[in-house]
């Protein structure tokens, strides 16, 4: 995989994961896969399941993509900015437009950091501005 189709692949991670597309995501990432929320706080509730910082790929399949959907009207409206490869590492600099399901207008900026191994995402860490996210969603 060269640095462009690597690139490529991260963002559209950003992208499937948003839409919610499962068969699309399992494709890309490896079996040992991890999604870091980068935060001090980093517990999160989803109804009645709390989770931690860290999501495993059964987690993040099951939870992590899905919460996206249950918690903003018609998506996150993700746009790529930046993406720099080097390696087995893509940083991609975004944003989002969104609004909440409770109405507040969500327009974050974030930093992904994948880790490629084989071919596949292993890892992926976000950062946003948790300020922001805790004010708008109320989490």
């Amino acid at each position: 995989m060269n640095a462009d189709e690597k690139k490529k692949t991260a963002f559209e991670f950003v992208l499937k994961s948003e839409a919610n597309d499962r068969a699309a995501i399992e494709q890309i990432i490896s079996d040992d896969f991890a999604c870091e929320i980068m935060e001090v706080d980093a517990a999160w509730q989803l109804g009645d399941k709390t989770m931690g910082g860290t999501m495993t790929r059964d987690q993040y399949l099951d939870y992590g993509m899905p919460a996206m959907k249950q918690l903003f009207k018609d998506g996150m409206r993700f746009t790529c900015e930046l993406a720099i490869c080097d390696g087995p590492h893509v940083v991609i600099l975004g944003r989002s437009e969104a609004t909440a399901n409770n109405g507040n207008k969500y327009n974050n900026l974030y930093s992904w950091y994948f880790r490629f191994s084989g071919g596949k995402i292993c890892l992926i860490r976000e950062y946003r501005d948790t300020h922001h996210s805790r004010v708008v969603i109320g989490f």
